[in-house]
Protein backbone atom coordinates (compact mmCIF):
# COMPACT_ATOMS: atom_id res chain seq x y z
CA UNK A 1 0.00 0.00 0.00
CA UNK A 2 1.30 3.51 -1.32
CA UNK A 3 1.09 6.37 0.83
CA UNK A 4 2.07 9.67 -1.28
CA UNK A 5 3.31 12.57 0.90
CA UNK A 6 3.04 16.19 -0.69
CA UNK A 7 3.34 19.56 0.95
CA UNK A 8 1.93 23.09 0.83
CA UNK A 9 4.55 25.88 -0.91
CA UNK A 10 5.79 27.15 2.46
CA UNK A 11 7.15 23.37 4.33
CA UNK A 12 10.67 22.70 2.93
CA UNK A 13 10.69 20.04 0.30
CA UNK A 14 14.34 18.77 2.60
CA UNK A 15 11.69 18.21 5.76
CA UNK A 16 9.46 16.19 3.56
CA UNK A 17 12.42 14.14 2.81
CA UNK A 18 13.37 13.80 6.19
CA UNK A 19 9.80 12.55 7.14
CA UNK A 20 9.89 10.07 4.39
CA UNK A 21 13.22 8.62 5.30
CA UNK A 22 12.09 8.28 8.68
CA UNK A 23 9.20 6.57 7.65
CA UNK A 24 10.53 4.33 5.10
CA UNK A 25 13.63 3.04 7.79
CA UNK A 26 10.84 0.48 9.16
CA UNK A 27 10.32 -2.31 6.43
CA UNK A 28 6.61 -3.37 6.26
CA UNK A 29 3.65 -3.37 3.63
CA UNK A 30 3.49 0.98 3.91
CA UNK A 31 5.35 2.45 1.24
CA UNK A 32 6.00 5.93 1.36
CA UNK A 33 6.53 8.08 -1.48
CA UNK A 34 7.60 11.72 -1.54
CA UNK A 35 6.62 14.50 -4.11
CA UNK A 36 8.00 18.26 -4.78
CA UNK A 37 4.81 18.94 -6.64
CA UNK A 38 4.05 22.46 -6.75
CA UNK A 39 -0.02 23.49 -6.65
CA UNK A 40 -0.76 26.70 -8.90
CA UNK A 41 -1.70 29.49 -6.74
CA UNK A 42 -4.45 29.98 -9.65
CA UNK A 43 -6.33 27.54 -8.67
CA UNK A 44 -6.03 27.72 -4.84
CA UNK A 45 -5.66 31.15 -4.37
CA UNK A 46 -5.69 30.80 -0.93
CA UNK A 47 -2.50 29.03 -1.20
CA UNK A 48 -0.88 32.69 -1.69
CA UNK A 49 -2.31 34.31 1.91
CA UNK A 50 -0.18 32.84 4.58
CA UNK A 51 0.12 35.12 8.03
CA UNK A 52 2.79 32.78 9.87
CA UNK A 53 2.20 34.38 13.00
CA UNK A 54 -1.28 34.00 13.60
CA UNK A 55 -2.12 32.22 17.07
CA UNK A 56 -5.68 30.98 18.34
CA UNK A 57 -7.43 32.93 20.41
CA UNK A 58 -7.11 31.52 24.42
CA UNK A 59 -10.56 30.98 24.25
CA UNK A 60 -12.65 30.53 21.05
CA UNK A 61 -16.12 29.11 19.54
CA UNK A 62 -15.82 26.44 17.43
CA UNK A 63 -17.53 28.89 14.78
CA UNK A 64 -14.57 31.52 15.23
CA UNK A 65 -12.13 28.80 14.61
CA UNK A 66 -13.84 27.60 11.60
CA UNK A 67 -13.67 31.26 9.91
CA UNK A 68 -11.15 31.69 6.90
CA UNK A 69 -10.34 34.93 6.18
CA UNK A 70 -8.61 35.33 2.91
CA UNK A 71 -7.29 38.41 3.33
CA UNK A 72 -5.25 37.69 6.62
CA UNK A 73 -4.94 33.91 6.20
CA UNK A 74 -5.95 32.70 8.81
CA UNK A 75 -6.34 28.83 9.63
CA UNK A 76 -7.61 26.87 6.01
CA UNK A 77 -10.54 24.98 6.86
CA UNK A 78 -10.60 21.19 6.60
CA UNK A 79 -11.93 21.19 3.20
CA UNK A 80 -9.82 23.88 1.46
CA UNK A 81 -6.89 21.57 2.64
CA UNK A 82 -8.49 17.70 1.52
CA UNK A 83 -9.03 19.72 -2.03
CA UNK A 84 -5.40 19.77 -2.43
CA UNK A 85 -5.27 16.32 -1.61
CA UNK A 86 -8.36 15.62 -4.38
CA UNK A 87 -6.23 17.28 -6.75
CA UNK A 88 -3.35 15.70 -6.25
CA UNK A 89 -5.17 12.27 -6.63
CA UNK A 90 -6.51 13.37 -9.98
CA UNK A 91 -3.91 15.18 -11.18
CA UNK A 92 -1.55 11.65 -10.89
CA UNK A 93 -4.06 8.50 -10.97
CA UNK A 94 -3.56 7.86 -7.10
CA UNK A 95 -5.14 4.66 -6.57
CA UNK A 96 -8.44 4.76 -4.41
CA UNK A 97 -6.73 2.30 -1.81
CA UNK A 98 -3.33 4.93 -1.51
CA UNK A 99 -3.36 7.51 0.99
CA UNK A 100 -1.92 10.76 -0.19
CA UNK A 101 -0.77 12.97 3.02
CA UNK A 102 -0.36 16.70 2.98
CA UNK A 103 2.05 18.27 5.16
CA UNK A 104 1.55 22.01 5.84
CA UNK A 105 3.16 24.41 8.21
CA UNK A 106 -0.69 26.37 7.88
CA UNK A 107 -3.18 25.48 10.56
CA UNK A 108 -6.38 24.76 10.12
CA UNK A 109 -9.57 25.68 11.47
CA UNK A 110 -10.34 23.10 14.45
CA UNK A 111 -6.18 24.10 15.91
CA UNK A 112 -6.09 19.81 14.67
CA UNK A 113 -2.39 18.30 15.00
CA UNK A 114 -4.02 16.29 11.92
CA UNK A 115 -7.15 14.77 10.45
CA UNK A 116 -7.74 12.03 7.81
CA UNK A 117 -11.35 12.49 5.82
CA UNK A 118 -13.19 9.06 4.16
CA UNK A 119 -11.17 9.29 0.99
CA UNK A 120 -8.14 8.76 2.66
CA UNK A 121 -6.72 12.39 2.21
CA UNK A 122 -4.63 13.00 5.41
CA UNK A 123 -3.46 16.45 6.24
CA UNK A 124 -0.51 16.49 9.56
CA UNK A 125 0.31 20.33 11.05
CA UNK A 126 3.90 20.75 10.87
CA UNK A 127 4.88 23.87 12.94
CA UNK A 128 4.66 24.27 16.51
CA UNK A 129 5.84 21.24 17.77
CA UNK A 130 8.47 22.54 19.56
CA UNK A 131 5.83 23.79 21.90
CA UNK A 132 5.03 20.51 22.90
CA UNK A 133 8.67 18.09 22.40
CA UNK A 134 12.31 18.64 22.03
CA UNK A 135 12.24 15.84 19.53
CA UNK A 136 12.56 17.64 16.11
CA UNK A 137 10.11 18.16 14.12
CA UNK A 138 10.10 14.90 11.84
CA UNK A 139 9.40 12.72 14.57
CA UNK A 140 5.41 13.65 15.66
CA UNK A 141 5.05 14.50 11.99
CA UNK A 142 5.37 11.03 11.33
CA UNK A 143 3.42 9.82 14.11
CA UNK A 144 0.98 11.96 13.04
CA UNK A 145 0.72 10.35 9.53
CA UNK A 146 1.10 6.77 10.92
CA UNK A 147 -1.88 7.47 13.57
CA UNK A 148 -4.36 8.42 11.21
CA UNK A 149 -3.43 5.30 8.64
CA UNK A 150 -4.19 3.06 11.24
CA UNK A 151 -7.18 5.54 12.25
CA UNK A 152 -8.73 5.32 8.96
CA UNK A 153 -8.03 1.34 8.38
CA UNK A 154 -10.03 0.58 12.08
CA UNK A 155 -12.53 2.58 10.76
CA UNK A 156 -12.51 5.18 13.23
CA UNK A 157 -13.02 8.70 12.33
CA UNK A 158 -13.53 12.59 13.48
CA UNK A 159 -17.49 12.03 12.39
CA UNK A 160 -17.89 9.47 15.03
CA UNK A 161 -16.66 11.41 18.38
CA UNK A 162 -18.79 9.04 20.14
CA UNK A 163 -16.75 5.93 19.83
CA UNK A 164 -15.76 4.05 22.47
CA UNK A 165 -12.14 4.11 20.42
CA UNK A 166 -11.21 8.18 21.00
CA UNK A 167 -10.25 8.88 24.55
CA UNK A 168 -10.90 12.09 25.68
CA UNK A 169 -9.21 10.87 28.93
CA UNK A 170 -5.61 9.91 27.69
CA UNK A 171 -4.12 6.47 28.02
CA UNK A 172 -1.05 7.15 26.13
CA UNK A 173 -2.76 5.42 23.23
CA UNK A 174 -2.57 6.10 19.91
CA UNK A 175 -6.38 7.33 19.66
CA UNK A 176 -5.72 9.67 22.52
CA UNK A 177 -7.83 12.47 21.57
CA UNK A 178 -5.67 15.10 23.20
CA UNK A 179 -8.31 18.06 23.66
CA UNK A 180 -5.46 19.89 25.70
CA UNK A 181 -2.57 19.60 23.23
CA UNK A 182 -0.34 19.10 25.93
CA UNK A 183 -1.51 15.61 26.25
CA UNK A 184 0.12 14.87 22.89
CA UNK A 185 3.48 14.13 24.73
CA UNK A 186 2.24 11.32 26.52
CA UNK A 187 1.40 8.90 23.45
CA UNK A 188 4.81 9.89 22.17
CA UNK A 189 6.46 8.87 25.03
CA UNK A 190 4.49 5.45 25.14
CA UNK A 191 3.92 4.44 21.57
CA UNK A 192 1.56 2.24 22.66
CA UNK A 193 -2.01 1.02 21.45
CA UNK A 194 -4.12 0.27 24.17
CA UNK A 195 -5.50 -3.14 24.07
CA UNK A 196 -8.88 -2.55 22.92
CA UNK A 197 -8.11 -0.31 19.99
CA UNK A 198 -6.05 -3.33 18.84
CA UNK A 199 -8.71 -5.35 18.96
CA UNK A 200 -10.64 -2.97 17.11
CA UNK A 201 -8.22 -3.47 14.63
CA UNK A 202 -7.99 -7.28 14.41
CA UNK A 203 -11.98 -6.74 14.41
CA UNK A 204 -11.74 -4.34 11.16
CA UNK A 205 -9.02 -6.76 9.82
CA UNK A 206 -6.18 -4.33 9.49
CA UNK A 207 -3.17 -6.21 8.15
CA UNK A 208 -0.93 -7.61 11.43
CA UNK A 209 1.94 -6.45 9.21
CA UNK A 210 1.07 -2.97 9.21
CA UNK A 211 0.77 -2.71 12.74
CA UNK A 212 4.27 -3.99 13.19
CA UNK A 213 5.08 -1.52 11.11
CA UNK A 214 3.43 0.85 12.93
CA UNK A 215 4.45 -0.30 16.54
CA UNK A 216 8.51 -0.46 14.84
CA UNK A 217 8.06 3.23 13.87
CA UNK A 218 6.08 4.10 17.13
CA UNK A 219 9.20 2.94 18.55
CA UNK A 220 11.54 4.52 16.89
CA UNK A 221 9.70 7.39 17.37
CA UNK A 222 9.20 6.85 21.17
CA UNK A 223 13.25 6.70 22.14
CA UNK A 224 13.61 9.97 20.18
CA UNK A 225 11.31 11.88 22.28
CA UNK A 226 12.48 10.50 25.18
CA UNK A 227 15.88 11.17 24.51
CA UNK A 228 15.28 14.70 23.76
CA UNK A 229 13.11 15.42 26.96
CA UNK A 230 16.02 13.64 28.76
CA UNK A 231 14.22 10.65 30.21
CA UNK A 232 17.73 8.44 29.50
CA UNK A 233 19.44 9.53 32.50
CA UNK A 234 19.97 6.35 33.67
CA UNK A 235 21.96 5.16 30.02
CA UNK A 236 25.46 6.86 29.63
CA UNK A 237 27.64 7.00 27.09
CA UNK A 238 30.92 5.07 26.48
CA UNK A 239 34.33 6.02 25.26
CA UNK A 240 35.12 6.39 21.68
CA UNK A 241 37.80 4.54 20.48
CA UNK A 242 39.73 5.02 16.78
CA UNK A 243 42.25 2.20 15.43
CA UNK A 244 45.10 3.47 13.37
CA UNK A 245 43.47 1.23 10.63
CA UNK A 246 40.30 2.84 11.16
CA UNK A 247 38.13 0.25 13.51
CA UNK A 248 35.84 2.29 15.44
CA UNK A 249 35.49 0.89 19.02
CA UNK A 250 32.26 2.10 21.68
CA UNK A 251 33.16 0.82 24.96
CA UNK A 252 34.19 -2.72 24.22
CA UNK A 253 31.92 -2.83 21.13
CA UNK A 254 33.65 -2.86 17.51
CA UNK A 255 31.31 -1.28 15.29
CA UNK A 256 31.00 -2.76 12.01
CA UNK A 257 30.60 -0.01 9.29
CA UNK A 258 31.51 0.48 5.67
CA UNK A 259 34.07 2.97 5.06
CA UNK A 260 32.01 5.83 4.17
CA UNK A 261 30.02 5.37 7.26
CA UNK A 262 33.04 5.34 9.10
CA UNK A 263 34.29 8.29 7.29
CA UNK A 264 30.97 10.37 8.27
CA UNK A 265 31.38 9.07 11.62
CA UNK A 266 35.24 10.31 12.45
CA UNK A 267 34.19 13.16 10.37
CA UNK A 268 31.69 14.58 12.67
CA UNK A 269 33.90 13.46 15.71
CA UNK A 270 36.70 15.60 14.69
CA UNK A 271 33.78 18.36 14.40
CA UNK A 272 32.20 18.52 18.09
CA UNK A 273 30.35 21.98 17.24
CA UNK A 274 28.84 20.31 13.73
CA UNK A 275 29.37 21.17 10.30
CA UNK A 276 26.01 22.42 7.94
CA UNK A 277 25.22 20.29 4.63
CA UNK A 278 25.53 23.75 3.27
CA UNK A 279 29.40 23.87 4.40
CA UNK A 280 30.11 20.12 3.75
CA UNK A 281 31.74 21.35 0.13
CA UNK A 282 34.03 23.37 2.30
CA UNK A 283 35.64 20.06 3.81
CA UNK A 284 36.04 18.09 0.76
CA UNK A 285 39.26 17.49 1.54
CA UNK A 286 39.43 16.47 4.72
CA UNK A 287 36.72 14.03 3.99
CA UNK A 288 38.80 12.51 1.23
CA UNK A 289 41.81 12.05 2.85
CA UNK A 290 39.58 10.43 5.96
CA UNK A 291 38.41 7.63 3.27
CA UNK A 292 41.52 7.33 1.79
CA UNK A 293 42.63 6.23 4.94
CA UNK A 294 40.40 4.01 5.19
CA UNK A 295 39.46 2.81 2.18
CA UNK A 296 43.25 3.15 0.20
CA UNK A 297 41.37 2.07 -3.05
CA UNK A 298 38.71 4.84 -2.29
CA UNK A 299 37.10 6.68 -4.93
CA UNK A 300 37.07 10.36 -5.28
CA UNK A 301 33.65 10.54 -6.81
CA UNK A 302 32.07 9.60 -4.03
CA UNK A 303 33.32 12.24 -1.80
CA UNK A 304 32.34 14.47 -4.28
CA UNK A 305 28.44 13.05 -4.45
CA UNK A 306 28.07 13.33 -0.82
CA UNK A 307 29.15 16.77 -0.48
CA UNK A 308 26.81 18.05 -2.92
CA UNK A 309 23.74 20.11 -2.52
CA UNK A 310 20.66 18.37 -1.67
CA UNK A 311 18.86 19.74 -4.81
CA UNK A 312 21.65 18.02 -6.96
CA UNK A 313 21.04 14.48 -5.53
CA UNK A 314 23.90 14.60 -3.13
CA UNK A 315 24.03 11.84 -1.33
CA UNK A 316 24.51 12.77 2.24
CA UNK A 317 20.97 12.39 3.69
CA UNK A 318 21.11 8.60 2.20
CA UNK A 319 24.50 8.51 3.81
CA UNK A 320 23.34 10.21 7.15
CA UNK A 321 20.46 7.92 7.27
CA UNK A 322 22.05 4.34 7.12
CA UNK A 323 25.01 5.63 9.52
CA UNK A 324 22.41 6.24 12.45
CA UNK A 325 20.96 2.88 11.01
CA UNK A 326 23.39 0.95 11.74
CA UNK A 327 24.87 2.80 14.54
CA UNK A 328 21.34 1.61 16.18
CA UNK A 329 21.35 -1.87 15.40
CA UNK A 330 24.76 -2.01 16.42
CA UNK A 331 24.51 0.07 19.62
CA UNK A 332 20.44 -0.43 20.53
CA UNK A 333 18.56 2.09 21.60
CA UNK A 334 18.81 4.60 23.64
CA UNK A 335 22.53 4.14 23.87
CA UNK A 336 22.68 4.73 20.02
CA UNK A 337 21.18 8.37 20.52
CA UNK A 338 24.26 9.62 21.91
CA UNK A 339 26.36 8.29 18.81
CA UNK A 340 23.72 9.01 16.03
CA UNK A 341 24.24 12.17 13.18
CA UNK A 342 21.54 14.70 14.37
CA UNK A 343 20.55 17.60 12.85
CA UNK A 344 18.36 19.40 10.28
CA UNK A 345 18.94 20.92 7.03
CA UNK A 346 20.12 24.78 7.83
CA UNK A 347 21.92 23.68 10.72
CA UNK A 348 24.72 22.16 12.08
CA UNK A 349 24.39 18.23 12.14
CA UNK A 350 27.20 17.03 14.78
CA UNK A 351 27.29 13.79 17.08
CA UNK A 352 26.29 15.26 20.50
CA UNK A 353 29.33 13.26 22.28
CA UNK A 354 31.79 15.05 24.79
CA UNK A 355 34.93 15.25 22.97
CA UNK A 356 36.75 14.35 25.97
CA UNK A 357 35.11 10.67 25.57
CA UNK A 358 36.83 10.50 22.15
CA UNK A 359 40.49 8.98 21.63
CA UNK A 360 41.52 8.71 17.83
CA UNK A 361 44.87 7.57 16.24
CA UNK A 362 46.66 11.28 15.48
CA UNK A 363 46.45 10.53 11.77
CA UNK A 364 42.70 11.20 11.81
Amino acid sequence: MNVHLIKTPEYKEEDLEDVRELLQSIDGPLQFLSSSYEFDSVAFPFLTKYWDSFRFPGVASQVEKMAFDPKRAKPLSFQELFSLCDHYRAAFRIAAEDFVVLLTERKNGLNWFSNCDERRNIFVHTGDWDYYTKAPAKYPVAYQIVENILQNLMKLSSDQMDSPNIHYEPLGCVNDFCGNKQQIILKLRTGDICHACLSKMQMEQVDDHIIDQAIGLFETIRTQVLFKQGFTRNVRPKPIQIHPNGDIWVGDKKLNLNPMESTLFIFFLRHSQGVSLNDLADHRDELWSIYQMIKPTADQSSIHDLVRPYHEQGTFSVKKSQLNSKLKKELGEPLANFYCLDGGRGEAFKINIQPDMVSMDIRY
